[in-house]
């Protein structure tokens, strides 16, 4: 149990903030009961957890009642069927029990030290969790705001303590007691110890998460007000001499990397290249040991890096060896851009540190320093993304195609090219989330038509806040998007928009709409021109639904669930314990409101709207 996990049996009036039973994992919510300690021999284990399949809390409370309510008659069942003991034996057990409780019931400082020491641990492991389970690696600003959510928690509890104010700890504490079958009364100095030196030992664990070197590993336990300190006694890896080539420790790498899924299909196809270009780039065609890697051998590959031709523009310089085109001077054009650049920089330093676990390096931090990257240079000649206006959100949807005026290759020929963008302007979601949509997807949730955005089956997701659920607009169901999701299923479909329309690159099945609509946009002359950056994309009607939202005053937590965000400035322990809104709570205060059918008036496109009902 850490200090972010609700209290396992509490009866308490604030059951709704602290569910009994539950577990938060960043995974979802666990079942988890502790195995009363008379029965621990006979069942060989202490507690017991068990995944509920959600991160909703309305799903999980129920299941995880029953699951307790049933596990308490196993308990009592097993105790029945108990061989009786005789009379003797039966007293001199209550005199045993009576003498143990008498103990237990007394908090020594040792007890303390174990408990706090158990609960840091468990927080120091969970927060290495949510840093290291990631799709993809940290972007510098999602790092920075992550360590200054850890860093601002760390704040809050120790300012609590200070104030003696053990509310936000109650039922962490209520559960620990619960669990060691202690029984110490609220008003005692016992009680009040614990709660003191719990919030100060976690408060300290959250200051470690929060810094960018954190690792549980290396991480030193120390209970406040206790007088002891506790090392874990795993050590950083020391470098073996035999450690493997660069070549082969990144072999290894993106193997692990790909076998335990935290690379996506188009990771793998995007990252490996690059590392195995690190790899050749460091040891320019030798067998070089991955621990003598030198901070000179990264500023190496970073000074060849930035003069040479990007992908893009590799066949102008066919049949060109690596130190030929080093030797060339190459335009700033063709080279890799600032973002791309940084990009690759954090593949590498992700690669290092891993290095630095496996023990194939002493340290990775110098090593990755020398990769270090200014924000300031990402702004050259980069076109930031922005929201459509009104004007261009008309001359989009009052064009030929969508009013059903277009003539030749103007016209629409796939039911994507009129829904994508209609659904992406209405509910905020990314294209990759829209294409991959099942029919069952689709579906009503308390009443209310939802979009069910999930990674399930063939589905994925960018980030782990992208699973949620988007009410149906009104204006799309006008259209008859469930309609058409109500045909399509009859006719024995399975997706929204049919997979063989669609792109067949596995993991991007939306590459072809995304090209498609920037043909379309150029067509409206709305945007940047062929051979321009453009400031406007597929993805700016997401720009477009947030910056609508923002000028009128959404609640930024509800919205930040419908678009599927990181919760960010809402990040703290209160949120751990918080469930999703109701569908009809987001329908009503996000959804709803939304009115651009009748800012740029696009009742013209019901009635044209009907012809792609049924068409794939």
């Amino acid at each position: 149990m850490s200090f972010c996990s609700p209290a396992i049996g509490s009866n308490s009036a604030s059951n709704a903030a602290a569910p009994a039973y539950l577990l938060p994992r960043p995974s979802g919510l666990y079942f988890r009961i502790r195995i009363p300690a008379d029965l621990q021999p006979t069942l060989g284990r202490t507690e017991y957890r068990l995944s509920l399949g959600t991160s909703h809390l309305k799903e999980a409370r129920p299941k995880a009642m029953r699951l307790a309510s049933k596990a308490h008659d196993i308990f009592s069942e097993i105790r029945r069927l108990k061989t009786k003991s005789t009379t003797l034996e039966n007293r001199n057990r209550k005199a045993m029990t009576e003498a143990n409780e008498t103990l237990q019931n007394h908090l020594t400082d040792e007890k303390i030290r174990e408990l706090v020491d158990r609960e840091m641990k468990e927080t120091l492991n969970y927060e290495f969790e949510l840093r290291v389970n990631r799709e993809r690696p940290w972007q510098d600003n999602e790092l920075e705001k992550h360590l200054a959510s850890r860093q601002r928690i760390a704040s809050d509890i120790r300012e609590q303590a200070a104030h003696a104010d053990y509310r936000g700890v109650k039922n962490l504490v209520s559960g620990i007691l619960e669990q060691e079958g202690i029984k110490v009364s609220e008003k005692s100095t016992d009680y009040k110890k614990l709660c003191d030196a719990l919030m100060k030992g976690i408060a300290k664990a959250y200051d470690e998460a929060g810094s960018i070197d954190f690792s549980p590993l290396a991480s030193k336990l120390s209970e406040a007000e206790t007088g002891k300190t506790v090392v874990v006694t795993q050590q950083p890896a020391v470098p073996s001499r035999k450690s493997p080539t660069i070549t082969e420790a990144v072999e290894k790498y993106i193997k692990t990397k790909t076998e335990s899924g935290e690379w996506k299909v188009t990771s793998v196809k995007d990252l490996a290249p690059q590392l195995r270009q690190f790899a050749e780039m460091v040891s320019n065609g030798k067998k070089l040991p991955t621990h003598e890697i030198t901070r000179d051998h990264m500023r190496k590959y970073r000074e060849e890096l930035v003069k040479l031709p990007s992908l893009r523009y590799r066949c102008h310089y066919k049949g060109k060896s690596k130190a030929q085109l080093l030797k060339m001077d190459i335009p700033e054009n063709h080279r890799l851009k600032p973002k791309s650049i940084k990009t690759r920089f954090d593949n590498v330093r992700s690669f290092i540190n891993w290095a630095e676990l496996e023990g194939y390096v002493d340290k990775a931090k110098p090593l990755n320093v020398a990769l270090a990257f200014k924000k300031n240079t990402l702004k050259a000649k980069q076109a930031k993304r922005r929201a459509f206006t009104s004007d261009e959100l008309k001359a989009l949807f009052h064009s030929a195609p969508y009013q059903g005026t277009a003539t030749g290759k103007q016209k629409f020929t796939k039911a994507w090219q009129f829904w994508a963008p209609l659904i992406a302007l209405f509910t905020g979601a990314r294209v990759e989330e829209i294409c991959q949509l099942h029919l069952d997807d689709i579906r009503e949730i308390d009443g209310v038509p939802c979009i069910d955005i999930n990674n399930e089956g063939d589905k994925e997701l960018k980030t782990a806040a992208g699973k949620r659920i988007v009410p149906v607009h009104p204006f799309l169901i006008r259209l008859g998007l469930l309609e058409r999701v109500k045909t399509l299923r009859s006719k024995g479909e399975q997706h929204l928009f049919s997979r063989k329309t669609l792109s067949k690159r596995e993991g991007n099945v939306s590459a072809n709409v995304t090209q498609w609509f920037t043909r379309f946009r150029r067509d409206c002359c709305v945007g940047a021109g062929e051979g321009e950056v453009s400031n406007v994309t597929f993805h700016s009607f997401r720009h477009t639904f947030i910056t609508w939202a923002k000028l009128h005053d959404i609640d930024r937590r509800k919205l930040k669930e419908v678009v599927g965000h990181e919760k960010g400035e809402f990040d703290d322990i209160t949120a751990i314990y918080e469930g999703s809104y109701p569908a009809s709570t987001l329908f009503r205060d996000v959804i709803q409101p939304v009115d651009w059918d009748r800012e740029i008036t696009l009742d013209a496109l019901v009635p044209h709207g009907k012809q792609w009902i049924k068409s794939l």
